[in-house]
Order: structure tokens, then C-alpha cells, then sequence
């Protein structure tokens, strides 16, 4: 739950940055502020379904045993479903981001 909790946080902010990117605001500090806090939220959520992959596998292993051996426990890297990928990639936008002017004005230079 917490990791769709944490989905919903930076979809929302994503969204909103979308939003204000349109209206030509792009490199604002609320911007910014909504790209950390939604790489925050996946980075913990990411903690939480590590940690929640370790207690299922140990519960899995107190009592599963077949011709599969002994359940090992696999990141969600391999995957593609590890949020800690998506905070990474939340964190090179913002750090792109800082590179547009604060405003883009829709003038024409060649008038």
C-alpha cells in the first residue's frame, strides 16, 4: 500500500509540473520542490517493499520446500518495478530542469 501511496504522490506531482510547464513556468522553485518530494516519497517506499520482499521470502522459506528449493528473494530491479529507479529519474529532471530559464516568453525575436 505504501508503494502505491508513494505512485500516487509523484504522479500527482508530475502532473502539476506538466500542468505549470504548459502556463510556461517551468524552472520554479515549486517545481523543483514537487520533483524532490515525490523522489523522496519513492525513495521510502522503495525501503518498505525491500523490506517487505525480505519478510515475505522469510515466511515463504519457513515453509516452502519442493522441488524449487529454497524461494530466494529478488529485488524488484529485475523487474523494472524498483521506485528507487523512477526517484533516480525524478532527481536528472529536476537537475534539467535547472538549466531552462525561469520563464519562457512566447515573443518573436525576428520582429
Amino acid at each position: 500500500m505504501p508503494i502505491f501511496a508513494a505512485s500516487a504522490i509523484a504522479v500527482l506531482a508530475v502532473i502539476k509540473l506538466m500542468y505549470s510547464a504548459a502556463k510556461g513556468k517551468i524552472n520554479i522553485s515549486e517545481n523543483r520542490r514537487r520533483l524532490k518530494f515525490s523522489a523522496l516519497a519513492l525513495a521510502v517506499s522503495s525501503v518498505i517493499f525491500n523490506l517487505m520482499g525480505l519478510i515475505e521470502v522469510d515466511m515463504l522459506n519457513e515453509g516452502f520446500t519442493g522441488i524449487y528449493g529454497d524461494v530466494t528473494y529478488t529485488i524488484g530491479i529485475r523487474s523494472g518495478c524498483e521506485p528507487m529507479l523512477y526517484a533516480f529519474l525524478l532527481i536528472v529532471i529536476e537537475i534539467y530542469i535547472q538549466a531552462i530559464p525561469q520563464t519562457e516568453k512566447a515573443d518573436n525575436i525576428y520582429d
